[in-house]
């Protein structure tokens, strides 16, 4: 507004700035909960890759000890 020549009140400004917090705390509330929303879904996929783990190495019948192994090996050799 100031570009076209004309000031505006303090008071203007004011009501103005408040508003516009006001759109930002909105925005940051908004964000938040999308964020939280968005936790919650990685916590929920975790868990069940977790589950899906243990269940393919308890229908393995192989010892807990060689699951390890072949993993640390698999992580080992990727890393060359």
């Amino acid at each position: 507004m100031a570009g076209k020549g004309r000031r505006m009140s303090v008071e203007s400004l004011e009501k103005k700035i408040k508003k516009q917090q006001e759109t930002v705390d909105k925005a940051k509330a908004k964000f938040d909960d999308a964020k939280k929303e968005l936790n919650r879904l990685i916590q929920m996929r975790d868990n069940t890759q977790t589950q899906e783990l243990l269940n393919a190495i308890a229908k393995s019948k192989l010892p807990v000890a060689d699951v390890i192994s072949m993993v640390n090996e698999k992580v080992a050799s990727d890393k060359k």
